[in-house]
């Protein structure tokens, strides 16, 4: 864990109260991450990818105690318990984080097969670097709503791989909620797993997302990670291997609520 996992609260001034909560939380969380000696972009990482996780709900009162996160102070047994909740989400981000690339994304892209980086238009190489900052976040919402940039007029004809590949984007997350264990995660962390694999089949955004409510809906707060395995994941044999078998009764046993509820997306 980061050495300044817990904290003390910071001084703040009375403009800095008046500022957004996110971005002052998001200002406070990487402040103190880049003074312990990490990088900017690990330190931005860290704190998109912990606040992806949380629900939208919950985010106001993480936002509150963001600075717990930032500094080595002992807190005190009050603030220990307010910030306990959002440990499991910083504790995952860390990780996710630690194993980003340290050299520039588009070093990244320039040595993927087939992808011509050089012969896009600046608009087009932009847009393919917030398409991979946007994929390593966990960034589900800014990822849906990228389409590819149209080749500018001087622009030759060729291919030159705008399309997102989303396939190979949903086996990459695949492979990571693998190697994290599928019965360890919350139905929420599927959410990424479950998108990308909806729109590499070619589905529309906007009933991607409806689905995934219907997914929601189907769970009813049970936070039953066989279900959402299910719905995200081709089942085979990892079902078996990954959760018991009461776990995957109960996820079946809701899987026709699931098609109920999806049914109000068409």
């Amino acid at each position: 864990m980061r050495r300044f996992f817990y904290t003390a609260f910071l001084l703040m001034s009375a403009t800095s109260a008046l500022a957004d909560p996110a971005q002052k939380a998001r200002d406070t969380m990487v402040g103190h991450c880049m003074q312990d000696g990490d990088s900017a972009k690990f330190c931005s990482c860290l704190f998109d990818t912990w606040e992806g996780f949380i629900p939208t709900e919950r985010r106001p009162d993480a936002y509150a105690i963001a600075h717990l996160f930032s500094h080595s102070a002992k807190p005190t047994k009050a603030e220990r318990d307010a910030v306990m909740p959002f440990v499991p989400a910083f504790n995952q981000a860390d990780a996710q984080c630690s194993n980003m690339p340290d050299h520039d994304v588009e070093a990244t892209l320039k040595g993927i097969s087939g992808l011509n980086l050089d012969g896009m238009s600046e608009a087009q190489r932009a847009q393919m670097v917030a398409i991979t900052q946007a994929a390593q976040a966990g960034d589900i919402a800014g990822l849906m709503a990228m389409q590819p940039v149209s080749p500018e007029p001087e622009d030759p004809p060729a291919d030159i791989g705008l399309d997102i590949d989303y396939a190979s984007l949903a086996e990459a997350e695949a492979a990571r909620l693998e190697a994290l264990g599928p019965a360890r995660l919350r139905f929420a962390e599927y959410e990424q797993m479950f998108t990308l694999r909806c729109l590499a089949d070619e589905t529309p955004a906007e009933q991607c997302g409806c689905w995934w409510q219907a997914a929601l809906t189907a769970d009813q707060g049970q936070d039953n990670a066989a279900l959402a395995y299910i719905l995200s994941l081709p089942a085979g044999d990892g079902l078996m291997q990954h959760f018991p078998s009461d776990q995957i009764d109960a996820a079946f046993a809701r899987f026709a609520a699931y098609t109920q509820a999806q049914s109000a997306c068409y």
